[in-house]
């Protein structure tokens, strides 16, 4: 039996009960909070127990697509080692035994069945061809040029090689000429004052010329050369006659000739003469 207190039952305070509900309050937090954490384990015990469970519970397209991702690189790999090849011997005919003996096989020819090659043979009268030259014929045919001076005070130049043709011109000491042919007998030389202009005679001793030059120069032969016009030559009528340094009597006497005397006649200006003395210029 219960023995009920005869004492009368005070009410509580305000603030004793304000005490309470906080206590109250601070019990029911402390409870709640393991409360959520064990369910929170709970979960995730759940979800992720074991790995088999996990995949268990994954979809099949989502482990589907996982294979294909994983064997997809090495497939790949693998294509690119099977592409090198590998050198393969190749098997070489088997070759007879070493011998001495040439074997040649012997099978008649048949020359008329055979195509001709190359040019077709000349014929009995036919040209042989000129090779091609790789220099072209101006060039081959050009003379060549020695450059050389005049030896003498004042020298005649002729038309050609020798004192019987004729004096056409006349030049300095120390002029300079080039020297393009020389006659056969190596005593007369071909002579003009540059490209272009007229081609003269001159004897070698009165030229300058290098020292072995005339051996390079183009020879020219005596078939090639016109015959000397027939000598022109005066005879002086009277004794006395006045040689001049000029086609006139106001000109400087510079010699008289005696009857009889042998000239050379040069040219002539109006009613002059101008004359080359025998064995002089």
């Amino acid at each position: 039996m219960i023995e009920h207190s005869r004492l009368p039952l005070s009410s509580p305070e305000p603030g004793d009960l304000y005490q309470l509900q906080q206590r109250a309050n601070r019990q029911r937090q402390r409870y709640k909070r393991p409360s959520q954490s064990l369910l929170a384990q709970q979960y995730a015990r759940n979800i992720f127990g074991t790995p088999i469970k996990s995949l268990s519970r994954l979809p099949a397209r989502f482990l589907l697509h996982t294979v294909v991702a994983l064997v997809l690189p090495v497939a790949v790999l693998l294509s690119q080692f099977s592409t090198i090849s590998m050198p393969t011997s190749v098997a070489q005919p088997a070759l007879p035994p070493a011998s001495n003996d040439i074997v040649a096989p012997v099978a008649p020819i048949n020359l008329d069945a055979q195509p001709l090659e190359g040019d077709a043979p000349l014929e009995d009268n036919g040209d042989i061809p000129v090779p091609l030259s790789l220099v072209s014929r101006t060039e081959a045919l050009a003379p060549v040029v020695v450059d050389a001076t005049i030896a003498g005070e004042r020298i005649n130049l002729r038309n050609g090689p020798g004192t019987q043709y004729d004096a056409v011109g006349r030049i300095s000491a120390g002029a300079p000429v080039q020297v393009i042919g020389r006659y056969h007998d190596g005593n007369w030389f071909q002579v003009r004052e540059r490209a272009g202009k007229p081609v003269f005679w001159v004897s070698g001793e009165l030229l300058n010329l290098p020292e072995g030059a005339a051996d390079t120069l183009f020879e020219v032969q005596a078939d090639q050369i016109p015959p000397p016009p027939p000598p022109k030559v005066a005879t002086v009528n009277e004794t006395g006659l006045q040689l001049r340094d000029g086609p006139g009597t106001n000109y400087i006497s510079m010699a008289k000739l005696d009857a009889g005397a042998q000239l050379e006649l040069l040219e002539r200006y109006q009613d002059w003469f101008h004359v080359g003395i025998p064995g002089g210029n």
